[in-house]
């Protein structure tokens, strides 16, 4: 992984737990849904060390936190609306920056 990948993971990261990314429908991703969606699914992860600003440079939390989000499964049956459509951008989120990095 050469300087500029890691610089633009980490960079992700910033954006996602500042509550900066806006996807193409405008949903806002914010920090409190992304806790809420890995949580949801029992994920095993670290949330809170994912999401910690104050530890900006680590790139290997960066890579956690958007393969996490990119891994997400489908959303379970009788999930409102709202829940469906944070579910959706925040996979859509994981899978672009991870594409992007590449």
């Amino acid at each position: 992984m050469n300087n500029d990948t890691r610089h633009h993971i980490k960079f992700l990261r910033h954006l996602a737990i500042r509550d900066a990314i806006v996807d193409s429908s405008g949903f806002r991703i914010t920090s409190a849904t992304i806790k809420e969606h890995l949580h949801h699914d029992g994920n095993t992860i670290d949330v809170d060390a994912l999401l910690d600003p104050s530890d900006r440079q680590n790139v290997c939390l960066a890579f956690a936190l958007l393969k996490a989000l990119s891994e997400l499964p489908d959303t379970p049956p009788g999930s409102t609306p709202a829940f469906n459509r944070a579910r959706k951008a925040l996979k859509t989120f994981g899978q672009s920056a991870l594409k992007r990095t590449e």
